[in-house]
C-alpha cells in the first residue's frame, strides 16, 4: 500500500514583514529551511494608511511550492486580510476502494440535491437577514440529509455534531462578535434567529444518533 510522505505547513501572524529584507526575516527563513519550509505570501496582508506589510504568512513544504497557489482574501472581519491556499496534487492512501466509491456517490447525491432545490423560500421575503436564515436552514437540511451522522454512544455530548454544524458554530461565534460592536438594530435579531435555527439543527442531528 502506498504510504504518502508526511507533510505539514505553518501559518499565522508572525509579525515579520516579508515585503522587506531584515535580519529577523533572514533568521526565520533560515530556520524554516531546515524543515524544507518556504514562505508563499509576497503580497500585502495588512494595509493601514500608507503602510503595507506582509506579516501574515503561510510556509509550505518546498517540494510543493510549484503546486501551491496563495491568493488574498478580503473578508472584512479584521484589518488583516486572509490568505487562501490551494494545494494541488494531494496524495492520500486509500485503504479500501469501496470507501472511496461510497464517498463519491455521497458527494454526487449532495450536488444533485442542491441542483434540484428551487430555493423558493429564500425569495419569499425582501429582508436580507430572513433570506440568509432561510438559505442556511435549507442548506443545512440538505447537508445533514446527504451526510448523516454515525451512530455513537448517547454518553458522548458531541454525538451528532457534524463538520457542517461545527462550521455553523464558528459562524455563530463570529456573528456574536459582530453583534457586540454593531449599531445596526437588525444585528441582534438576526443573531438570535441564527442561534435558534442552529440549535434546532443540532437537536435533530443528536436525535439521529440515538435512534
Amino acid at each position: 500500500m502506498y504510504k504518502p510522505k508526511t507533510e505539514f505547513l505553518l501559518c499565522g501572524d508572525i509579525s515579520i514583514n516579508y515585503l522587506h529584507d531584515s535580519n529577523r526575516k533572514k533568521y526565520l527563513s533560515y530556520l524554516l529551511t531546515t524543515y524544507d519550509l518556504s514562505h508563499t505570501v509576497d503580497f500585502a496582508t495588512r494595509t493601514q494608511n500608507k503602510s503595507s506589510t506582509a506579516i501574515d504568512n503561510i510556509f509550505v513544504d518546498s517540494s510543493r511550492l510549484g503546486s501551491t497557489i496563495i491568493s488574498p482574501l478580503i473578508n472584512g472581519l479584521s484589518d488583516h486580510d486572509a490568505q487562501l491556499p490551494t494545494i494541488n496534487s494531494i496524495y492520500a492512501a486509500i485503504q479500501n476502494v469501496f470507501v472511496k466509491q461510497k464517498n463519491i456517490k455521497t458527494l454526487t447525491n449532495f450536488q444533485s440535491l442542491l441542483q434540484q432545490e428551487t430555493w423558493q423560500t429564500v425569495y419569499q421575503t425582501q429582508d436580507t437577514n430572513n433570506m440568509f436564515n432561510s438559505f442556511l436552514n435549507t442548506f443545512l437540511h440538505i447537508f445533514e440529509t446527504s451526510f448523516p451522522t454515525n451512530h455513537r454512544s448517547a454518553k458522548n455530548k458531541n454525538a451528532g455534531i457534524t463538520q457542517g454544524i461545527r462550521i455553523s458554530c464558528k459562524q455563530k461565534r463570529s456573528l456574536n462578535e459582530l453583534t457586540k460592536n454593531s449599531n445596526d438594530p437588525k444585528a441582534k435579531p438576526h443573531y438570535i434567529t441564527y442561534c435558534t435555527i442552529l440549535k434546532t439543527v443540532i437537536k435533530e442531528a443528536k436525535k439521529k444518533t440515538i435512534l
